[in-house]
């Protein structure tokens, strides 16, 4: 009987960990965020961004709004936002898979509370799709988009 060589079992050792790791990303950003008045805002999560896992080298800082997917398959996406206290006007939250919206959150909002959305999805994606995540307010003026709550928040896992 033979046995593989250190070589072989290192290669070995490779194909079995890349079919297994799961591949996963989250960023969560460290800093409020001012987003605009009626502006479709992606969340940069450059500034002050806590990279919580990032097994497949999904978060690339130089697009920092951006989740590019490594390996094919069926992935379990995420988003949250808190909002600053506001009574006027509603709030979107999208998570934006190339460029169009694949999951969506609308509220209006209350008088004297912080408004908090979260959305989830699964979907099949390929090598190279983009995952962002998408903010939309329309109280008037400047709205933040908070760390109550730890985020803004986005994530990504492969299921199979």
């Amino acid at each position: 009987m033979n046995s593989l060589s250190n070589a072989e079992t290192s290669e070995v050792r490779r194909i079995v960990t890349t079919l297994t790791a799961p591949h996963a990303c989250a960023v969560v950003r460290a800093s409020s965020q001012s987003i605009n008045n009626t502006t479709s805002t992606q969340i940069n999560f450059l500034a002050g961004a806590t990279v919580v896992v990032d097994t497949d080298g999904m978060f690339d800082t130089s697009s920092p709004a951006k989740l590019t997917v490594k390996h094919q398959g069926l992935y379990l996406l995420g988003a949250h936002v808190t909002w600053a206290n506001n009574g006027t006007g509603r709030r979107d939250l999208y998570i934006d898979v190339n460029s169009s919206s694949i999951v969506a959150d609308r509220r209006d909002t209350a008088t004297g509370l912080g408004t908090a959305q979260s959305v989830s999805t699964m979907v099949s994606l390929d090598v190279g799709d983009v995952i962002e995540m998408t903010v939309y307010q329309d109280s008037g003026g400047a709205l933040d988009a908070t760390t109550v709550g730890g985020g803004p928040k986005l994530w990504v896992v492969r299921l199979t």
